[in-house]
């Protein structure tokens, strides 16, 4: 969520065209150019830092209003990448968010390294400013900023809190291995709809083979896109990324959730919908797989109903092997209420 706040300013009246989201309407007053329009609004009422983003109806440019709000998102963004929002008294609050490796406790100083206090940096963060550390278990670790240096960054814990950003039922993506760079989409994606953890795995229509050789530089590029991708997103926990050599080591893990779906374009009789509505709301694991570029073969159905994993159809429609396991995943949250 984004609070865009659009307002026409003139010398003698301001309006808006989009609700304030219960902001006082004299923090919104600006006469900058719209080459100036994000503006960074510090110390309003009930949060500590606020996103406001004005015009001004006087610049001479004939900017059309469709073309000033598209600014303004892409504006707001580029600012909000890697923060996590928050509601306060109507309002939505932004703050950076940064994983650690350590947990913590109220009071306590913690020092961040590296690659954190570079990221600070291109924030320009203040000192006073407040940031949300994760301990990637779920637990949210809510700080002010004390001290930023060019490599390393000081930082106090004021209070711990559970992470909102984690769905209710556990969902592992078990997706044929795809080529070329379809898998990052698919992790990355997948993180940000809320997967617990995404498996790939060899099937017999699979054109890319993982080799044994580049297989540990490629969970390390995919384990590192799913962190970038929980930051992104307010993850509370970062989902692991893993890879299984064969369907049957597949299936036989895929078996243990409590609701499991077998993305098929040739299954007709049940639907994803209707299996989800006949399983009810009851459950807390699940796991959807879906095929490589070719699908999946008849005798790979056949294993799959074996195991105890019924093949579903998501409509008439045959979906790309990186849009199927995001569609099964979105179904799958909005059927559970995560959506919400």
């Amino acid at each position: 969520p984004l609070l865009l706040q659009l307002t026409c300013v003139t010398a003698t009246q301001q309006h808006s065209c989009l609700p304030a989201a219960g902001l006082p309407q004299q923090l919104l007053i600006s006469s900058r150019p719209i080459g100036c329009a994000l503006q960074k609004v510090q110390e309003l009422p009930g949060f500590r830092i606020g996103l406001v983003l004005c015009f001004t109806a006087g610049d001479p440019t004939p900017y059309r209003f469709e073309v000033i709000l598209h600014f303004l998102i892409l504006s707001a963004r580029a600012c909000s990448r890697g923060r996590t929002f928050y509601s306060q008294e109507g309002a939505f609050v932004t703050m950076p968010r940064f994983f650690i490796r350590t947990g913590a406790e109220v009071g306590d100083t913690l020092f961040l390294q590296g690659e954190q206090a570079a990221h600070m940096k291109v924030l320009r963060m203040r000192p006073g400013e407040s940031l949300v550390l994760a301990d990637g278990l779920g637990q949210d670790y809510h700080c002010s900023l004390l001290a930023l240096g060019d490599k390393s960054a000081q930082v106090q814990v004021e209070s711990v809190s559970p992470s909102l950003g984690e769905a209710r039922v556990r969902t592992t993506v078990y997706a044929g291995l795809p080529k070329g760079e379809r898998s990052d989409f698919i992790v990355q994606k997948s993180v940000e709809l809320g997967a617990a953890e995404i498996v790939f795995f060899h099937s017999e229509r699979c054109v890319a083979k993982l080799e044994e050789k580049s297989a540990g530089k490629k969970l390390e590029r995919w384990n590192r896109i799913a962190e970038e991708a929980a930051m992104q997103s307010g993850r509370g926990v970062v989902p692991q990324v893993r890879f299984l050599s064969g369907f049957a080591a597949m299936t036989a893990e895929a078996a243990g959730a409590e609701f499991r779906a077998f993305l098929w374009e040739e299954e007709h009789a049940l639907s994803l919908k209707a299996a989800l509505e006949a399983r009810g709301k009851d459950f807390t694991t699940a796991a959807m797989i879906t095929g490589p570029e070719g699908g999946f073969s008849a005798a790979e159905a056949e294993r799959a109903k074996a195991a105890g994993i019924d093949p579903v159809t998501v409509g008439r429609r045959i979906l790309r092997c990186e849009t199927a396991p995001l569609c099964a995943l979105t179904a799958l949250m909005y059927h559970t209420d995560d959506l919400n």
